[in-house]
């Protein structure tokens, strides 16, 4: 069994890039996609209603619009971040790409291996 030579540079095998690319592609999706909020509150006798849009994965880090309604009277929410929700996304998809990165070139390392490449 002979041993794989180590690479002078960073190279990652052209499949390795394919399925980050998939992993990267659901990651983007996952952080785009709606997550709407309807909350019935009851305070001082009348009935308020908060509809909320938030995009987020695994937090939310982003809250694009929003309608507060008090009684007979609402008002808009302006748009927010949330600076911890953007942490944690990104974190969780670094950590995503990073560990897919290095389980598929384990993988085609150990193959090489055992075939004697």
């Amino acid at each position: 069994m002979g041993t794989v030579p180590r690479r002078g540079r960073f190279q990652i095998h052209l499949s390795t890039a394919v399925v980050l690319m998939f992993v990267a592609g659901g990651i983007i999706w996952a952080n785009v996609h709606k997550n709407e909020s309807v909350e019935h509150q009851f305070g001082d006798g009348c009935p308020a209603l908060v509809e909320q849009t938030f995009f987020g994965w695994p937090m939310n880090a982003y809250r694009s619009h929003g309608y507060f309604t008090w009684g007979n009277t609402g008002t808009g929410l302006g748009p927010q971040l949330y600076y911890t929700g953007i942490s944690v996304d990104a974190l969780a998809g670094f950590g995503l790409l990073s560990s897919t990165w290095f389980v598929c070139e384990w993988l085609i390392r150990r193959r090489a291996a055992r075939k004697g490449d």
